[in-house]
């Protein structure tokens, strides 16, 4: 029976780890288009004409109609990103609570070691780099700054090139319905990125207490 307890948690920790890889391995390319988007809607190639050349050779707009288009453009990619973000939530509860339902303290054990050969992880998972750290307060501490750093740089910088568009794109000469659509799509951007960073900022508290009790092993291979 021990060994069929190891094939059984063996083939739920693989399939665990693929379904998350392919949800963090998207999650990160998002995150990758929306930098690329922020840095073409902060720097836009403008000519002596005061002409933007688009890229890809797509021609050329006045600054105005690139602005609007940029902006827009960073909102849905600002909003898919948060829900990538939020699915890679999901997917490590799921993982969580299907690993713990194994039926023996060796089986979860075994399954997490596999989860954590075979996972990709996703741009803002830092807690192995903590758990080098054998005190936990220092542990905890180490675990805190890193996530404040990569919460910052995931969303700092986009947030940044979203409200600078926005501005750009509000003070450009465009019809009033394009102006109150810039305007609503900030607000639910906006929306959705402050429910991600109380989400965000929520488990990071739940894990820094589990480095500075240390309660760490077994508990959060997924922050």
């Amino acid at each position: 029976m021990p060994f069929q307890h190891e094939r059984e948690s063996t083939k739920v920790a693989k399939d665990l780890a693929e379904g998350v890889s392919a949800q963090a391995k998207y999650s990160n390319r998002v995150w990758l288009a929306l930098i690329a988007a922020s840095t073409l809607a902060i720097f836009p190639d403008v000519d002596n004409q005061g002409v933007v050349r688009l890229p890809f050779s797509l021609g050329s707009v006045d600054v105005g109609t690139y602005s609007v288009i940029a902006y827009l453009i960073l909102t849905v990619l600002m909003i898919s990103y948060c829900q990538t973000f939020a699915a890679a939530h999901i997917a490590a509860r799921i993982v969580r609570e299907t690993i713990n339902s194994l039926g023996s303290q060796s089986a979860r054990d075994e399954a997490w070691g596999i989860m954590n050969l075979h996972q990709l992880a996703p741009l803002s998972r830092v807690a192995p780099l903590a758990l080098l750290i054998k005190t936990p307060k220092i542990a905890a501490c180490y675990y805190c700054l890193l996530k404040l750093v990569a919460i910052t740089v995931l969303f700092g910088i986009p947030c940044t090139a979203l409200v600078s568009a926005f501005l750009k794109s509000i003070n450009a000469s465009i019809a009033s319905w394009i102006y109150w659509l810039s305007i609503l799509a900030f607000c639910i951007t906006i929306v959705a990125v402050i429910q991600m960073l109380v989400v965000e900022i929520l488990h990071t508290t739940k894990v820094t207490r589990l480095f500075w009790r240390g309660e760490v092993a077994g508990q959060i291979r997924q922050a």
